[in-house]
C-alpha cells in the first residue's frame, strides 16, 4: 500500500478560482518540493492533505486512511511557526509530546534544547522558532511531513542553522516529506546535492517531476528561470549591415548567424530591443566563447515582453 495516494482531487474556493484540478499521485517514502508562485495554492494543497480541510472532490489516502483519521501519522509546518510564545522551550516540547500521547521520555533533548530548554519561545529569532517547531513535530515521528517554507523574514546569519535543521528532517529514511516552497527561497535553501522529485502547481494543474534536471528541461523557460541561480542581466541586439552584435557588460560580442537562428524564438531582433540575458556572462571574452555557452545551454536571452516579471 503506497504512503500517499490522491485520486481526482478537485478543490476551489468558494467564489473563487479552483486551485487544484483532478491531480492524482501515488507516493511512497521520499522528499517531495512543491513549486509555485505565489497564490498559485500550494498551502492550499498542504491543508488539504494534513486534513485541516475536507471539502474537496475526490480521495486523499494516507496509510490507507483520510487525512482526518490519520492525525497521528501527519505534522504540518505552517510559513508562521506556532508556539506558546510565554512557555519554555522545554515546555513546547512537553506539549508536543502530550499532544499526540507521547511522554517526556520520548522527547529527544539534544545540545541545541538543552542550551535554550528555559528560555522563552517569543525569545527566539524567528530561525530559532522554525527549528523548535521542527523539533517538536519529530516527537510524532511523522510518516508524512507537511512544511510551508518561508525564509523572505529570516535574517541572513540564522538561515543556515534553519536550513541544516530543514534537512536533517526532510531528507529522512522512511518518510514523505513534501515542502511548499517559492522560486526565491528554493535559491536560499540551496539544496541542489540531495535527491527529490518535484510538483509544480499552477493554473490549478500540478504537474509532476522525477527531479530537478527533468524539471528545468520540460518546463517553460520564464517559470523555470525563477529557480536557477543565475544572475539576469539587460543587454541589447543590434542588427548591422555586418551581422549581429550583443552588447553587454560594457563589451560588443558579434554572435554567428546560426546562433541567431537559435534563439530568434525567444524575441524580435532589431536595432532596439531590449535583450535579456540569464547565465555565467561575466566571463565571457569573445563571440565564440558566448556561443558555445549559448549551444550548451548556460545562456539564455529573452526579450522585454516575455521577461516583464523578471525585471
Amino acid at each position: 500500500m503506497a504512503l500517499l495516494k490522491i485520486e481526482k482531487l478537485t478543490y476551489g474556493h468558494i467564489k473563487g478560482p479552483v486551485v487544484v484540478n483532478d491531480f492524482s499521485a501515488i507516493q511512497d517514502y521520499g522528499t517531495i518540493f512543491l513549486f509555485g508562485e505565489k497564490g498559485s495554492g500550494k498551502t492550499t494543497l498542504l491543508e488539504l492533505l494534513c486534513g485541516m480541510n475536507n471539502l474537496y472532490y475526490g480521495k486523499i489516502l494516507i496509510d490507507g486512511k483520510k487525512p482526518q483519521e490519520a492525525t497521528g501519522e501527519i505534522s504540518y509546518l505552517p510559513s508562521e511557526p506556532v508556539l506558546f510564545g510565554s512557555k519554555s522551550v522545554w515546555q513546547n516540547m512537553i506539549f508536543g509530546a502530550t499532544s499526540c500521547a507521547k511522554t517526556e521520555k520520548d522527547i529527544v533533548s539534544d545540545d541545541w534544547i538543552k542550551e535554550r530548554a528555559k528560555q522563552k519561545a517569543k525569545k527566539l529569532s524567528l530561525a530559532e522558532q522554525q527549528i523548535l517547531c521542527i523539533k517538536r513535530s519529530q516527537i510524532k515521528n511523522p510518516k508524512l511531513l507537511l512544511i510551508d517554507v518561508d525564509l523572505s523574514e529570516m535574517k541572513e546569519d540564522e538561515l543556515k542553522n534553519y536550513v541544516l535543521e530543514l534537512k536533517n528532517v526532510a531528507f529522512a529514511q522512511n518518510r514523505l516529506t513534501i515542502m511548499a516552497c517559492s522560486a526565491d527561497d528554493y535559491r536560499k535553501m540551496q539544496i541542489y546535492d540531495e535527491k527529490y522529485s518535484i510538483w509544480y502547481q499552477n493554473a490549478s494543474k500540478i504537474l509532476k517531476f522525477d527531479d530537478f534536471m527533468q524539471f528545468s528541461e520540460k518546463i517553460e523557460y520564464l517559470n523555470m528561470l525563477d529557480y536557477l541561480n543565475k544572475e539576469k542581466l539587460k543587454a541589447q541586439i543590434l542588427s548591422t549591415e555586418n551581422g549581429y552584435y550583443l552588447n553587454i557588460c560594457e563589451r560588443t560580442l558579434k554572435i554567428a548567424d546560426k546562433y541567431v537562428k537559435d534563439i530568434a524564438p525567444y524575441f524580435e531582433i532589431s536595432s532596439s530591443a531590449d535583450i535579456y540575458i540569464c547565465g555565467n556572462v561575466d566571463d565571457v571574452k569573445n563571440d565564440a566563447e558566448f556561443n558555445n555557452q549559448i549551444a550548451n545551454g548556460q545562456i539564455m536571452l529573452f526579450d522585454a515582453i516575455t521577461t516583464q516579471r523578471l525585471k
